[in-house]
């Protein structure tokens, strides 16, 4: 009598939840990004790679967000479907590929080169969604040389490219820094010729005042000690100079990264 007290119960329960299962809408989720989150009708209902997911029939809103890493900058891909009652649904969204392109110096021209076409997408920085494609990024800018970038496969995809002048012989001369305040070259130059002329400079002195202080020490002669001031004064110009030198083109190395 108990077994079959306990066998009607587990047919009861059997039949309620088939009862509920059959109330019930299957969609199947197909994205080139499995950490992608899935909403259905703004409920959170799990990551892609769950692939499937349970929900109630009628007309739904999908939408499929980014993992929270790269969500700040990727857009929400959405698709309204309609979940029949026992059936599945299969929706396929496959999010693009974002290519930001920064160059040093900027307005260069940006193309994608597929081989057999060539699309001019605009000038640097910019920033380009597209589905994978084979070809390579192309970017020119008049004197300067031509530059290729192979697209990368992550998601979201940046590069920074400083350009090199097309004539390498003119290079010291290049404005490299022209967007941090910029300058001439001849600055380097004279802050390099004030390192080392305030160098030796300083050197020199202080050899010279550091004899008379050994002179001074062994006579006790009280006219050495204003020359020996007057060379230590001098040292210590010298070697501000040098300083001031060596900050100038840090200062300029720094500006020209």
């Amino acid at each position: 009598m108990r077994g079959f007290v306990y066998c009607s119960m587990l047919l009861a329960l059997l039949c309620a939840v088939t009862a509920v299962a059959q109330d019930r809408a299957v969609v199947a989720v197909h994205t080139n990004v499995p950490d992608a989150v899935v909403f259905v009708d703004s409920v959170r209902m799990g990551p892609a790679y769950w692939h499937t997911f349970v929900v109630r029939p009628g007309r739904r809103t999908l939408r499929l967000v980014a993992p929270s890493e790269t969500a700040w900058s990727i857009a929400p891909l959405a698709q309204r479907i309609t979940a029949t009652r026992g059936d599945t649904t299969v929706v396929a969204l496959d999010f693009p590929f974002y290519h930001r392109i920064e160059t040093i110096p900027p307005n260069a021209v940006v193309f994608f080169d597929a081989g057999a076409h060539r699309d001019m997408l605009g000038t640097t920085p910019l920033t380009h969604s597209a589905k994978e494609r084979t070809g390579s990024f192309v970017l020119e800018l008049p004197g300067y040389r031509a530059e290729r970038l192979t697209p990368r496969t992550d998601l979201w995809n940046r590069y920074v490219l400083r350009l090199e002048h097309a004539d390498q012989s003119e290079t010291p001369q290049l404005r490299h820094a022209n967007q941090a305040g910029g300058g001439s070259y001849w600055i380097e130059v004279a802050a390099a010729a004030l390192v080392v002329a305030g160098g030796v400079l300083a050197v020199h002195h202080k050899f010279k005042a550091d004899r008379l202080d050994d002179h001074y020490q062994a006579t006790g002669n009280p006219d050495l000690r204003p020359r020996i001031a007057r060379l230590d004064d001098r040292a210590a110009i010298a070697l501000a100079g040098m300083h001031m030198g060596l900050l100038t083109l840090g200062v300029r190395f720094y500006l020209r990264r």
